[in-house]
Parts: structure tokens; C-alpha cells; sequence
């Protein structure tokens, strides 16, 4: 039985047992936003593929219902909060009725372009830490 409106191959066989590759991966539903935006840029970046969020490696639905309604939104929000310029993508919540959790399903595909994480996101751990050099800076002027 076809499972996503999007992407004809989903099933339900497919997310479950197909091998991970360069064109199809499995996430835990407990990926921060932030390395899946890796893995999405990573696919954007190459050929385009299929990531699958609420599902383990080994092919058990976790769902997301269990991680609560912001650890979703923050999911799907992850390729506009972290990735320049946007890859192509859709997203789509699929229900998986025999476990009833909500499962992400992500298809990303970009030509002709690199996607990547945002400098501001990618320095914002280094500007932390100047600040607080500078911070201690100041306060042994004192």
C-alpha cells in the first residue's frame, strides 16, 4: 500500500526494509534540526533522495507524536531554518495507521547549486565563545 502522496515508492515494505543508500534514509525521530539538516543538505547536494524521520535504522516506526508537537514543527522547519540557499524539497507527514505516529517523510533534490548551513548558524557557536573571551577580557581590566 502506497504511503506517501508525494513519492509513489513509499510503502510501507519500502521504509521499513529497504537499505539505506545515497538516495534513501532512516532518522530516529529524536535527529536535532540541525543534523538533519545535514543529512538534507548532504542529498541536496548529491541526487535527491528520500529522508525518513520517526523511523529507526533497523526499520521500527518511533513516530513523532511521542516527542511532542514543537519537536515536529522544528522538524519541519529545519531546511528554512538552517540551510542557504533552499534546496528543493517536500514534506509531508504520513500516518502510519497499524502504529498510529505521524512519520516525516523529506524529498530533496537541488541542481546546479550547493546548499549548506547558514554562516550565521554555523559561526553562532564561535561568536559565543568570543563573547565570553571578551567578556573575561574586560572584567581582568578591572
Amino acid at each position: 500500500m502506497r504511503l506517501s502522496k508525494i513519492n509513489t515508492k513509499i510503502t510501507d515494505e519500502y521504509l521499513k526494509k529497504s537499505v539505506e543508500s545515497l538516495y534513501f534514509d532512516r532518522k530516529s525521530g529524536k535527529i536535532k534540526p540541525l543534523d538533519l539538516a545535514n543529512t538534507i543538505a548532504a542529498f541536496a547536494n548529491a541526487n535527491g533522495g528520500v529522508v525518513a524521520v520517526g523511523i529507526t535504522d533497523d526499520g521500527k516506526y518511533e513516530g513523532l507524536n511521542i516527542y511532542g508537537e514543537e519537536v515536529i514543527n522544528n522538524i519541519q522547519k529545519c531546511v528554512v531554518n538552517f540551510l542557504s540557499p533552499l534546496p528543493l524539497y517536500k514534506t509531508e507527514i504520513i500516518n502510519i495507521k497499524n502504529d498510529n505516529e505521524q512519520l516525516m517523510n523529506n524529498i530533496n533534490e537541488l541542481k546546479n547549486k550547493i546548499t549548506q548551513i547558514k554562516e550565521d548558524v554555523e559561526n553562532s557557536g564561535n561568536k559565543v565563545e568570543r563573547l565570553k573571551e571578551e567578556r573575561i577580557k574586560s572584567n581582568e581590566k578591572l
